[in-house]
């Protein structure tokens, strides 16, 4: 007798047990995923933002599944997902092709905004954040403490002002941290009595005056012009950023840090309570009769001669510039750091020691005679 199946096959077995199986013990189902069954979440169109994206409110928890289907998550977005499941809602931020960026979840009962969701490796700046926040506001949702999510920063009066149309004065009570991705209109008089930052962003309206009792942080901003009446309580933070001048007169309570800046030298009369960083700024000259307090930090600028007179409280470093020589009547209190070769004077004061740049670091070596 030949040995063959008649009518049943192997898979078909399979499926008749899973099938029994399935009756038995119910089965649990997954989460339909677009790409394999074509199913789209449910979802109510809320507003179309300039860059073509669109904001959208899932209609449920499975909704919220199927739209992030795929997502690679971290620690804290699988938690914030994971709270998600009953009592907040979801709005989704569409690209042009229908695919969801961002996750917006919002507490159903207070209407505020408790997380923004996105993808592993993807930006985490939303796209046109104030036209975001302003269709939020409109379906009556606030941010608590994710306002910086939206390039929107709180007045002292508990107002929020977006970040891309600010009015011309703001009063800040609080430490604030904002960057985005549409160019900024800063208030023209800014009043702040904790710090205030703003990075990785363009400028399209520069603050005239700044009176900041913390610290100020400008960093990686492009249209900058610093602000012609400038008081600052702590740090003035510029690094990166393209200004190329400060103004002609300014205080500032601690360090100045212009590092990778534009700016060609500092002014005749100014105040900075401590150091002064410029490495790798575009300084090329300085005025005789100038007095830094602390470190004096002039790595890799295009200073080719250091002025007369200049005193420095803490270490003065001139690795990488130009310098061939130091003038007799200067004063050091700290370590001097130059290339190897430079002419430094017995009548130079130097409190610490005599430092030269190497490729690994700093060499200390003895003072020369002369």
């Amino acid at each position: 007798m030949s040995s063959r199946h008649v009518g049943f096959s192997t898979k078909d077995a399979v499926a008749s047990i899973m099938g029994a199986f399935r009756e038995k013990h119910g089965e649990e189902r997954r989460p339909s995923e677009p790409g394999r069954t074509g199913a789209k979440a449910i979802a109510v169109h809320i507003a179309d933002l300039p860059s073509g994206r669109t904001i959208h409110e899932l209609a449920g928890d499975g909704d919220l599944q199927i739209e992030t289907s795929g997502w690679r998550l971290g620690l804290s977005e699988q938690a914030a997902m994971g709270r998600a499941r009953g009592g907040q809602r979801a709005l989704s931020i569409r690209s042009q092709n229908g695919d969801s960026e961002f996750v917006i979840l919002v507490d159903t009962i207070s209407s505020a905004v408790v997380a923004v969701v996105s993808q592993l490796g993807a930006t985490p700046c939303l796209p046109s954040p104030g036209h975001v926040g302003r269709a939020l506001v409109a379906k009556g949702i606030s941010f608590n403490d994710h306002l910086y999510r939206f390039s929107a920063i709180r007045d002292k009066g508990g107002r929020n002002h977006f970040l891309d149309s600010c009015p011309d004065r703001v009063e800040l009570g609080v430490d604030t941290y904002v960057h985005s991705s549409d160019p900024a209109v800063l208030p023209k008089v800014l009043v702040a009595d904790g710090d205030f930052n703003l990075i990785d962003t363009a400028i399209a309206r520069n603050a005239v005056s700044a009176n900041v009792s913390g610290s100020l942080g400008l960093r990686n901003l492009t249209g900058l012009v610093v602000p012609s009446h400038l008081n600052v309580g702590v740090d003035l933070l510029l690094q990166m950023s393209d200004a190329d001048r400060l103004p002609m007169r300014f205080s500032v309570g601690r360090d100045l840090d212009i590092g990778l800046t534009r700016i060609t030298e500092l002014p005749s009369t100014f105040h900075v309570g401590r150091h002064i960083v410029a490495n790798g700024a575009s300084i090329c000259r300085l005025k005789g009769g100038m007095t830094v307090r602390g470190n004096f930090d002039l790595r890799g600028c295009p200073i080719s001669e250091v002025p007369w007179g200049l005193e420095v409280g803490g270490d003065l470093n001139l690795s990488g510039t130009g310098i061939k020589a130091i003038p007799g009547d200067t004063a050091i209190g700290g370590n001097l750091m130059v290339e190897e070769g430079v002419s430094v004077p017995s009548t130079v004061r130097l409190g610490g020691v005599l430092m030269y740049a190497r490729p690994y670091g700093y060499e200390t070596v003895r003072r020369p005679s002369n």
